[in-house]
């Protein structure tokens, strides 16, 4: 979910009131995993280190991942096997710290 595909949602959409995708901590969190997947080598989808921070955590088992079409599986599917390194994961845990 981009900036700009948040703003655009229909009045109708449950997640354009949704305050997860609405407050300025989700788009600090989308701009890192951003350029934390720029600096990957080879380059890795921001989907995919944000679902990898996700599945690092001791409280979860699992994550739920929605996809709009069969090419959009390969890039969070990489997360299954990205290790992030010690600055990603301090980068991440001090903006979800609210």
């Amino acid at each position: 979910m981009t900036r700009e595909r948040a703003a655009a949602l229909p009045a109708n959409d449950w997640r354009s009131k949704n305050l997860i995708t609405r407050s300025p901590g989700s788009r600090a969190i989308w701009r890192w995993s951003r350029n934390c997947a720029d600096r990957r080598a080879p380059r890795r989808a921001p989907g995919a280190v944000a679902i990898a921070w996700t599945l690092r955590q001791p409280a979860v088992t699992g994550a739920i991942v929605g996809f709009r079409s069969p090419k959009q599986v390969e890039g969070p599917l990489a997360a299954a096997t990205l290790r992030l390194a010690p600055d990603d994961i301090a980068g991440i845990d001090a903006l979800t710290a609210f």
